[in-house]
């Protein structure tokens, strides 16, 4: 069955509604009349795109997928345009629990995300731009307590990336695009300071304080050329 709208139609419905309106449902996205969600199995894979399997025509409407072994057992729900995810995208774990929950734009994730724990508790949550993570994150122990926090910026680790155990911090490191320079900190589960100093390039540099001693490292300049 070929989907009764066309691909600017969709688009334009999925601007109405916001590619980031993570919780309306799938099949509310298009009204009524959308039309009933093809599975995956049966459309031609071309590259990374999905086609009608008797058009060969980029396929646009609802998907989903099943567990082979398990055929009325979910594993994905997805919206395609023009052959690509477009709009929410969905993965459930084996006891139908929800596993992703992201936003796709012409192929490429772009909108926030969310990814669980089987027992259904939050891992992670963050937000996607043009198929690589930006801006804030965080992510949870199984129990739901903080584990993590940090920033993206094209996709690398950028800023201050932190840990904790119970609420307290321990650990704080600092990245520059990817690569480990800046202020350290790391602490005992009580908050006694451990170690606070610098690292350049992810290696010591400068003054630094180690369980309570002054330590002295090389001077923490960049080199030039």
């Amino acid at each position: 069955m070929t989907s009764k709208h066309s691909p600017s139609t969709m688009r334009a419905m999925r601007r109405l509604f916001g590619a980031g309106a993570l919780a309306v449902p799938l099949v509310l996205q298009a009204g009524c009349s959308e039309p009933e969600a093809l599975p995956l199995s049966q459309l031609v894979r071309a590259g990374n795109a999905y086609l009608h399997p008797v058009t060969l025509e980029p396929y646009s409407g609802p998907v989903f997928a099943a567990y082979q072994h398990e055929p009325a057992n979910i594993e994905r729900r997805a919206s395609l345009v023009d052959g690509h995810y477009d709009g929410p995208f969905e993965l459930y774990f084996e006891n139908r629990k929800l596993s992703v929950r992201e936003v796709y734009r012409e192929g490429q994730k772009d909108g926030p995300y969310e990814w669980y724990f089987e027992n259904g508790e939050l891992y992670e949550r963050g937000t996607y731009q043009n198929g690589l993570r930006e801006g804030p994150y965080e992510a949870f122990f199984e129990d739901g307590r903080l584990h993590e926090k940090g920033s993206y910026r094209y996709g690398d680790f950028h800023g201050a990336r932190e840990w904790f155990l119970d609420g307290q911090l321990i650990e704080r490191v600092t990245y520059e695009f990817g690569q480990i320079d800046g202020p350290y900190e790391r602490y005992a589960e009580d908050g006694t300071p451990l170690l606070r100093g610098t690292l350049r390039w992810g290696n010591p540099c400068g003054v630094w304080t180690e369980h309570g001693e002054r330590v002295v490292y090389s001077t923490c300049g960049y080199v030039s050329d």
